[in-house]
């Protein structure tokens, strides 16, 4: 074990609840643990959570075959403070950041709930490509209560540490795993408005329920804020606070042939439903902050 793992094993290390490791060609990553099983996994790099799983040992993200971990593909990256194309990188730096830092973690006993909270600030690195001083903080944790669902809650805080204003964009890139994305549904979209970015055109949805059977590519606008997924006998719930929008993405067969980060079929396997804020950027004066919250639960169908 490296100094460096034990040093945060000691400050922020709860004892079999969160602790810190480090496998072959990977990054460390923190590791929260409940009572009855529940557990979850994130990377210090980028604050990237790459799994969650149930109290029956079930994985609810989905993580490529061929990932590359300078940059992973799947898991939930943090999009900040861009979504998409734009000045600056593809969904901006914070997810291929290795300036994360540990600033908090938490396990209490009787609500058996566990956390972990990791900060990161500008630096020579931020401001050659956003002159803005910022703090993002992103706190990761799970609960569970026998007679209920494990919950998965992220929120992401972005403070104005500037003497100027500023503004950005960002989401939760979420990758839910799914037996068969053709044969999922991601449903609560009635009467909402979307960009198709596959057609380029904004167009009205028309039902409630999504269906995936190839490429796809939607920015939902002011979409409520609870999203369901269903994936043969399991539903996976989605709510989210303060993100106004929606994303769905799948990169569709042909695309993921493409990808050198994606096996050929593992377009299949998952679904991207994304909290984002996107369409009305976030606008911060000095002192200000922001905060959006999202939170994952699933069921399973006892048929």
């Amino acid at each position: 074990m490296t100094q460096e793992i034990q040093n945060l094993n000691q400050k922020w290390g709860k004892y079999g609840h969160v602790s810190f490791s480090q496998t072959p060609n990977q990054p460390i990553y923190a590791e929260l643990r409940l009572n009855q099983g529940p557990t979850c996994k994130l990377f210090l790099h980028g604050a990237h959570v790459f799994s969650f799983r149930d109290e029956n040992d079930s994985e609810l993200l989905f993580m490529s075959s061929d990932t590359k971990y300078e940059k992973v593909r799947g898991g939930i990256p943090v999009v900040f403070p861009q979504f998409g194309p734009g000045k600056l990188p593809q969904h901006g730096f914070a997810r291929d950041s290795d300036e994360w830092e540990v600033v908090d973690s938490s396990w209490d006993e009787n609500l058996n709930s566990a956390s972990i909270s990791l900060m990161l600030k500008e630096s020579e690195n931020t401001l050659k490509v956003w002159p803005n001083k910022f703090e993002a903080i992103v706190t990761v944790g799970i609960s569970f209560q026998v007679s209920q669902r494990p919950v998965f809650e992220q929120i992401l805080k972005v403070t104005n540490t500037d003497s100027n204003s500023f503004e950005f964009t960002t989401c939760f890139h979420t990758y839910f795993q799914v037996k068969d994305v053709r044969e999922t549904e991601v449903s609560n979209f009635n009467n909402v408005k979307y960009m198709d970015k596959v057609l380029n055109q904004v167009c009205d949805s028309a039902t409630e329920v999504v269906k995936l059977v190839d490429l796809t590519d939607r920015v939902y606008y002011d979409a409520p804020q609870k999203v369901d997924i269903s994936n043969g006998d399991e539903k996976i719930f989605l709510e989210t606070v303060n993100f106004n929008d929606k994303v769905v993405w799948n990169v569709g067969d042909a695309g993921a042939k493409k990808m050198i980060d994606m096996g050929d079929n593992d377009w299949v396997n998952y679904v991207c439903v994304e909290a984002a804020a996107v369409k009305t950027p976030i606008n911060l004066k000095p002192g200000e902050s922001w905060s959006g919250t999202h939170r994952i639960s699933n069921q399973k169908s006892k048929y």
